[in-house]
């Protein structure tokens, strides 16, 4: 079926030119039946029925939270301030060639493309982060900040995850930029302090009570307490840090 409706297998959404969204297409999820599938009716009607299906059960999943959040959260920026300050025309998308190398227009380095495509899908996490939350969470907001931490130390597990490979290798100065951040990481969410557990999953241990007090938030109180700054100074540190994960991310992919 790939041959006979051969398209693009990677989808791209992006807003001012920041990628946040990357889609694979079906075909790999679906392939027996779409080897199986030889006219058009037949691809509407085994393909059409598996995402319809598939889309179904997955806003069923997101809606047993959302709908929760949506109306027992009321920190969060207004439905109109959304409409009024996110321009449509901004969004554009763009389909490509991944898995096709004679064809492949992204990722069209030389280099090993799950590598490009798993750090490229931790771009996308930063970009949304900094790019459209903000419209529906304010940034001083503590369950945006969460949000950007996880996305930081996600970010820094992909580079983790890469830093011996070829493609950190060729490039010396990369490679070191690399180790300076993960060393950062390291420093700021060492194994002892816990801080990682406490902003992934909410574990609270070995933290003296006697940092908790009205005026701050359980989470303030935790970051500055085992960071040792200030909240503002530890998210402006974040800040710089996704900014040169983006950068060694974009040089690896030339995106």
């Amino acid at each position: 079926m790939d041959r006979f409706f051969y398209r693009k297998d990677l989808f791209r959404y992006e807003i001012n030119s920041n990628t946040l969204q990357l889609s694979l297409y079906f075909s790999e999820i679906l392939h027996r039946k779409i080897d199986t599938i030889t006219s058009m009716e037949e691809l509407r009607e085994i393909v059409g029925e598996a995402v319809q299906l598939f889309s179904f059960n997955l806003s069923s999943y997101i809606s047993t939270f959302a709908k929760v959040f949506e109306q027992k959260y009321s920190d969060k920026a207004s439905e109109q301030d959304f409409i009024n300050n996110l321009d449509e025309e901004k969004f554009t998308s763009a389909d490509f060639f991944y898995s096709d190398d004679a064809r492949r227009d992204i990722f069209r380095l030389n280099r090993d493309k799950g590598v490009q495509l798993h750090l490229f899908n931790a771009l996308c996490q930063i970009n949304y982060i900094n790019t459209i939350l903000p419209y529906f969470l304010k940034p001083n907001n503590i369950l945006y900040i969460r949000f950007k931490i996880i996305a930081y130390l996600t970010a820094v597990a992909s580079l983790e995850n890469i830093i011996n490979s070829e493609v950190v290798k060729e490039n010396l100065t990369l490679g070191s930029n690399i180790e300076e951040i993960i060393a950062l990481k390291r420093q700021l969410f060492s194994h002892d302090s816990f801080l990682r557990n406490h902003i992934f999953h909410y574990k609270i241990v070995n933290v003296d009570e006697a940092i908790f007090c009205p005026q701050l938030n359980t989470l303030q109180a935790i970051i500055e307490s085992k960071s040792g700054y200030s909240l503002t100074d530890f998210i402006a540190l974040i800040d710089a840090e996704m900014h040169s994960i983006s950068e060694c991310i974009s040089a690896i992919t030339n995106t």
